[in-house]
C-alpha cells in the first residue's frame, strides 16, 4: 500500500488488510493482529475470517463491492483476547482495493480501535442514567413534599433570612385571603403580628442534631398573636416558627405554621358564657338554703337540731366556694386567676370536713 497512506492510517491508530476475492489476506498492517480475535491466524495468505470472524456471513456483500454494485459496507466487531479479560472493540469498514481508479478483485479493509470512544460513551450513557434517576427522585420526592404540604390543615409561610414571603400552602391563601402571587416579596410582619420579637429566642435555641436531617432548630411553639388578611379582618392564631439552614443561601430562611384559633376563641368564650350562667342559677338556690339556714340558727333549737342545721349551712357554703373553684378554673385558662392571702383556722377547717362525712 502507499507509504503516505500508511503513516496517515498509523497516526490516527488505524490499521488495514488487503484480501483477495477469496478472503486470503494479501498484505496487512504491522499491529492488526493486536485488534483481532484469534491474533495468530492473521498473516499473509490465511484466511481473514479466521481471525475476525465479525466477517463471516457477508460474502454477498462483499461479492456486490467487488463487482461495483456497493461502495462500502461498515460493520462493528469485539476481540477478547485470552490474555486480557478487557474487550477491544472495533468498527470495520471494508471497501474495493480501487487501482488505477479502476475496480479490482480485490478488497480493503480499514480496522479502528474504538475502544476508549465506546468506554466513554458507556460512562457517558450511565453518568446520564443515573442523573434521569436522580432527577426522577428528586421529581418525586419534590412531589411527595408538595402533596403534604398541600394536604396540610395549618397554614404554612416559608420565607427569607430577611422575611420576605417566598412562598405560602392553600391553607395559608385561604386564611389570609391572598394568592401565592400577590403576597409573594411581601415582609411577613405585614400579615403576621408580633412576629419579630421571636427572631431573637430562635437564634437563642440553637440547633439539635438529627439523625435523619441533621442540625435543626426546633419550633417556637403555639405563639399567640393575631394576623391580617387582604381584606382587613383581624383574625386570631397561634403559631410556630423554625429556622432553615442549609449550606446554600437560597434555601436558607424561615417556616411558620399558623393555626386559625377563631373556633377555639368562640369555644372559651362560649364555655366562660356558659360557666358564669349556670354558677349564676346554682348561687341562686344554694344562697336561699344558707340563707335559710342561718335564720333556722337562730330559732329556739335543740342541741341536736342546732348541729343538723350548721351542717347544712356549712355544706351549702361548701357548694358555693365549689362553684366559685369552677370559675377559677376557666380564670386559669385565660390567664386572669390571682391569689390572694387570707387567715384561716385549722381546727374549724378539720371539724367543719368531719361533720360534713
Amino acid at each position: 500500500m502507499n507509504s503516505l497512506f500508511t503513516n496517515i492510517l498509523s497516526l490516527r491508530h488505524i490499521e488495514y488488510l488487503i484480501i483477495n476475492q477469496h478472503w486470503k489476506i494479501i498484505e496487512l498492517s504491522s499491529k492488526v493482529n493486536i485488534l483481532a480475535d484469534n491474533s495468530h491466524q492473521v498473516q499473509v495468505g490465511k484466511d481473514i475470517r479466521l481471525g475476525f470472524p465479525e466477517l463471516i456471513g457477508i460474502e454477498v456483500i462483499a461479492s456486490d463491492i467487488i463487482t461495483g454494485k456497493q461502495n462500502n459496507f461498515e460493520l462493528k466487531g469485539v476481540a477478547r483476547t485470552k490474555k486480557s479479560l478487557k474487550p477491544i472493540y472495533i468498527d470495520i469498514c471494508i471497501a474495493n482495493n480501487i487501482k488505477n481508479n479502476r475496480y479490482s478483485d480485490e478488497l480493503l479493509i480499514v480496522i479502528e480501535d474504538v475502544t476508549e470512544k465506546m468506554v466513554l460513551e458507556q460512562s457517558l450513557v450511565q453518568g446520564a442514567n443515573e442523573a434521569n434517576l436522580l432527577l426522577r427522585t428528586l421529581t418525586a420526592s419534590k412531589q411527595y413534599i408538595d402533596q403534604i404540604v398541600t394536604s396540610m390543615a395549618d397554614a404554612l409561610l416559608v420565607t427569607t433570612l430577611s422575611g420576605k414571603i417566598k412562598t405560602i400552602n392553600r391553607t395559608a391563601q385561604v386564611l389570609l385571603e391572598y394568592d401565592e402571587v400577590e403576597i409573594s416579596g411581601q415582609s411577613i410582619s405585614n400579615v403576621l403580628k408580633e412576629v419579630d420579637t421571636w427572631k431573637e429566642e430562635i437564634e437563642q435555641r440553637g440547633n439539635v442534631q438529627t439523625p435523619l436531617f441533621g442540625p435543626i432548630t426546633p419550633l417556637v411553639k403555639e405563639v399567640e398573636t393575631v394576623c391580617h388578611t387582604k381584606t382587613g379582618k383581624t383574625i386570631p392564631v397561634a403559631f410556630s416558627c423554625s429556622k432553615v439552614q442549609t449550606e446554600i443561601e437560597h434555601f436558607q430562611g424561615y417556616v411558620y405554621i399558623l393555626r386559625d384559633m377563631t373556633e377555639r376563641k368562640q369555644a372559651e368564650l362560649a364555655k366562660q358564657e356558659f360557666l358564669a350562667m349556670i354558677s349564676h342559677e346554682i348561687r341562686t338556690p344554694v344562697a336561699a338554703v344558707i340563707g335559710m339556714g342561718d335564720i333556722l340558727l337562730n330559732t329556739d333549737l335543740s342541741k341536736q337540731q342546732e348541729e343538723f342545721v350548721e351542717t347544712i349551712c356549712n355544706s351549702g357554703k361548701a357548694l358555693l366556694e365549689i362553684i366559685n373553684d369552677i370559675l377559677d378554673f376557666s380564670k386559669i385558662e385565660s390567664g386572669k386567676l390571682e391569689f390572694e392571702e387570707e387567715p384561716f383556722h385549722l381546727n374549724s377547717c378539720i371539724e367543719e370536713a368531719l361533720s360534713l362525712l
